[in-house]
């Protein structure tokens, strides 16, 4: 069980991403939490990125924001995202990846629960 968090970013205390003493990073958004190995927080916080300027470049060429929604598939877990909150989750994650870039806790590796490392994949309709 963690006992100690440092906050990489936060929007809010129902939107945040923290990193405990075994490594973990937590990304908690509206309720839902998802505990990542930093490889893997790696990942998902590229295809973000990527899917987050590939929305924001069809809004502005469209000149409106559509009503649709993104998913993140992590595993057999899906969760919808609305496109409006994309770029707003896409900033959060950023900050937080530029967090763990820089100087961060000293992490072990977490030995008790095996952290996701298979597909991680983002997409929008």
């Amino acid at each position: 069980m963690c006992q100690q968090m440092w906050m990489l970013a936060e929007q809010s205390h129902t939107r945040y991403v923290s990193q405990c003493e075994h490594g973990t990073v937590h990304l908690v958004w509206d309720g839902v939490s998802v505990h990542l190995a930093p490889e893997a927080f790696a990942r998902l916080s590229g295809h973000l990125l990527r899917l987050a300027a590939q929305a924001e470049a069809q809004v502005a060429g469209a000149g409106v924001v559509e009503a649709g929604q993104c998913r993140l598939q992590i595993g057999s877990l899906s969760v919808g995202i609305p496109l409006q909150e994309l770029a707003s989750m896409a900033a959060l994650v950023a900050t937080a990846a530029s967090s763990l870039a820089g100087d961060r806790p000293a992490t072990r590796p977490l030995s008790a629960l095996p952290l996701w490392q298979g597909e991680i994949r983002w997409y929008c309709n």
